[in-house]
Protein backbone atom coordinates (compact mmCIF):
# COMPACT_ATOMS: atom_id res chain seq x y z
CA UNK A 1 0.00 0.00 0.00
CA UNK A 2 1.44 3.11 -1.07
CA UNK A 3 1.05 6.01 1.34
CA UNK A 4 1.19 9.75 0.16
CA UNK A 5 1.87 11.10 3.66
CA UNK A 6 -1.43 13.39 3.73
CA UNK A 7 -2.78 11.50 6.45
CA UNK A 8 0.72 12.45 8.33
CA UNK A 9 0.26 15.68 7.79
CA UNK A 10 -2.99 15.84 9.25
CA UNK A 11 -2.21 14.34 12.34
CA UNK A 12 0.40 16.98 14.36
CA UNK A 13 -2.08 19.95 13.84
CA UNK A 14 -5.02 17.89 15.12
CA UNK A 15 -3.78 15.90 17.99
CA UNK A 16 -2.59 19.70 19.27
CA UNK A 17 -6.75 20.43 19.20
CA UNK A 18 -7.26 16.88 20.85
CA UNK A 19 -8.72 15.34 17.48
CA UNK A 20 -6.98 11.78 16.45
CA UNK A 21 -6.56 10.71 13.01
CA UNK A 22 -6.66 7.23 11.76
CA UNK A 23 -6.05 5.62 8.18
CA UNK A 24 -8.02 2.70 7.64
CA UNK A 25 -7.06 -0.18 5.00
CA UNK A 26 -10.43 -2.46 4.87
CA UNK A 27 -10.56 -5.60 3.01
CA UNK A 28 -13.28 -6.43 0.38
CA UNK A 29 -15.94 -5.47 2.73
CA UNK A 30 -20.07 -6.97 1.94
CA UNK A 31 -21.58 -4.05 0.81
CA UNK A 32 -23.95 -2.55 -1.58
CA UNK A 33 -21.26 -0.10 -2.86
CA UNK A 34 -19.22 -3.53 -3.32
CA UNK A 35 -22.11 -5.35 -5.04
CA UNK A 36 -22.13 -2.25 -7.90
CA UNK A 37 -18.54 -2.01 -8.42
CA UNK A 38 -18.53 -5.81 -9.06
CA UNK A 39 -20.64 -4.87 -12.15
CA UNK A 40 -18.32 -3.02 -14.47
CA UNK A 41 -15.15 -4.73 -12.19
CA UNK A 42 -12.28 -5.72 -15.15
CA UNK A 43 -12.12 -9.00 -15.08
CA UNK A 44 -8.31 -8.82 -14.55
CA UNK A 45 -9.11 -7.29 -11.01
CA UNK A 46 -11.46 -10.04 -10.19
CA UNK A 47 -8.76 -12.64 -10.59
CA UNK A 48 -6.29 -10.35 -8.33
CA UNK A 49 -8.83 -9.91 -5.46
CA UNK A 50 -10.54 -13.68 -6.10
CA UNK A 51 -8.02 -15.38 -3.01
CA UNK A 52 -8.81 -12.84 -0.69
CA UNK A 53 -11.20 -13.05 2.21
CA UNK A 54 -15.05 -11.30 2.12
CA UNK A 55 -15.42 -9.11 4.95
CA UNK A 56 -19.02 -8.03 6.49
CA UNK A 57 -19.71 -4.82 6.59
CA UNK A 58 -19.96 -4.89 10.52
CA UNK A 59 -16.72 -6.68 11.38
CA UNK A 60 -15.11 -4.15 9.29
CA UNK A 61 -16.67 -1.73 11.51
CA UNK A 62 -16.01 -3.70 15.01
CA UNK A 63 -12.04 -3.62 13.31
CA UNK A 64 -12.14 0.33 12.66
CA UNK A 65 -13.96 1.55 16.13
CA UNK A 66 -11.69 -1.07 18.17
CA UNK A 67 -8.56 0.51 16.72
CA UNK A 68 -10.38 3.86 16.79
CA UNK A 69 -10.46 3.12 20.83
CA UNK A 70 -7.05 1.89 21.26
CA UNK A 71 -5.93 5.13 19.35
CA UNK A 72 -4.38 3.18 16.70
CA UNK A 73 -3.25 5.21 13.50
CA UNK A 74 -3.03 2.66 10.85
CA UNK A 75 -6.16 0.50 11.06
CA UNK A 76 -6.05 -3.20 9.01
CA UNK A 77 -8.26 -5.23 9.59
CA UNK A 78 -6.95 -9.10 8.78
CA UNK A 79 -3.50 -10.58 8.01
CA UNK A 80 -3.60 -9.29 4.94
CA UNK A 81 -4.20 -6.24 5.07
CA UNK A 82 -2.24 -5.92 8.07
CA UNK A 83 0.69 -7.19 6.32
CA UNK A 84 0.54 -4.65 4.03
CA UNK A 85 0.14 -1.89 5.98
CA UNK A 86 3.05 -2.76 7.60
CA UNK A 87 5.61 -4.28 5.31
CA UNK A 88 4.22 -2.63 2.07
CA UNK A 89 7.39 -1.25 0.56
CA UNK A 90 9.16 -4.72 1.71
CA UNK A 91 6.20 -6.83 -0.08
CA UNK A 92 5.33 -4.55 -3.04
CA UNK A 93 7.57 -5.90 -5.37
CA UNK A 94 6.59 -10.09 -5.10
CA UNK A 95 2.81 -8.63 -4.91
CA UNK A 96 3.25 -6.36 -7.95
CA UNK A 97 5.05 -9.43 -9.88
CA UNK A 98 1.89 -12.10 -8.62
CA UNK A 99 -0.52 -9.57 -9.64
CA UNK A 100 1.21 -9.19 -13.04
CA UNK A 101 0.82 -12.60 -13.37
CA UNK A 102 -2.55 -12.35 -13.06
CA UNK A 103 -3.30 -10.12 -15.27
CA UNK A 104 -1.67 -11.66 -17.87
CA UNK A 105 -3.05 -15.13 -17.39
CA UNK A 106 -6.74 -13.17 -17.70
CA UNK A 107 -5.68 -11.40 -21.01
CA UNK A 108 -4.64 -14.32 -22.28
CA UNK A 109 -7.32 -16.58 -21.71
CA UNK A 110 -9.47 -13.97 -23.15
CA UNK A 111 -7.39 -13.53 -26.07
CA UNK A 112 -8.10 -17.59 -26.83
Amino acid sequence: MKQDGSHDKMREPLAIVGIGVSIVYPPDTDTPQLVEESKTKPEETKAMTASAKMWSAEDVAAKIVKGIDKGKFAIAPGWEMAALAHFGSTLRPMVHSGWDKIVTKVRKAREQ
